[in-house]
């Protein structure tokens, strides 16, 4: 079991969520802290799925569309050529499909200075992305067979399905976390003050 199926399980306990009102804020502002580098994780992971999914669509869609140039070639026609790297695949991303719709509307920490994309968590997803389609296999997907070019965008179509899953999922455990502190501040039994002493005392 990798490290993001180990936190997903752990996070999954029922205590994980529940019986908060009883939890000290501290532990709350950890709870929130470890969701928030799962949901991190799981985040950046997708949009490397995301990626790939798209250059190896795109494969698909130009050597069905070289293979009609080809033979419009025979009677005339104009010709194509095939993206032979994932920039020029990338260019044509814009054009393959409906955009996917919005997710939710939440800050991302990808970029933030301490992001690390050599997280264990990472790092084990990682190696099941590029067990699908590697960066080195992105460099020469025009080489590759038809149906091996398919079979891998239907392996990462289940993984980033599966990974939007989970995102999802930790979004929940965050919100109940969310609910429990803001329903604190309503009810003043936490103020600025006490999350400032809170902060100071764990700095």
């Amino acid at each position: 079991m990798g490290w993001v199926d180990s936190e997903l399980a752990r996070i999954s306990d029922p205590e994980y969520a529940s019986g908060l009102e009883g939890v000290e804020l501290a532990d709350l502002r950890t709870r929130r802290d470890e969701c928030e580098r799962l949901e991190t994780i799981l985040s950046y992971c997708r949009r490397i799925a995301e990626g790939r999914m798209d250059l190896a669509r795109v494969a698909l869609e130009e050597r069905a569309g070289s293979a009609g140039m080809s033979a419009n070639d025979e009677t005339g026609g104009a010709s194509s050529s095939i993206a032979d790297s994932p920039a020029e695949m990338l260019a044509a991303i814009m054009a393959c499909g409906p955009p996917r719709p919005p997710g939710p509307a939440r800050v991302s920490k990808l970029f933030s200075p301490d992001f690390n994309s050599e997280d264990k968590g990472i790092q084990d997803t990682m190696a099941e992305l590029d067990s699908v389609l590697s960066e080195a296999q992105m460099a020469y997907l025009h080489e590759v067979s038809l149906q091996n070019v398919a079979e891998s965008l239907a392996r990462l179509t289940e993984i980033e399905f599966r990974l939007s899953a989970q995102r999802s999922f930790v979004h929940g455990i965050m919100d109940t976390i969310d609910a429990e502190v803001a329903n604190r501040y309503v009810r003043g039994l936490v103020t600025v003050d006490t999350l400032i002493d809170d902060l100071s005392s764990n700095a």
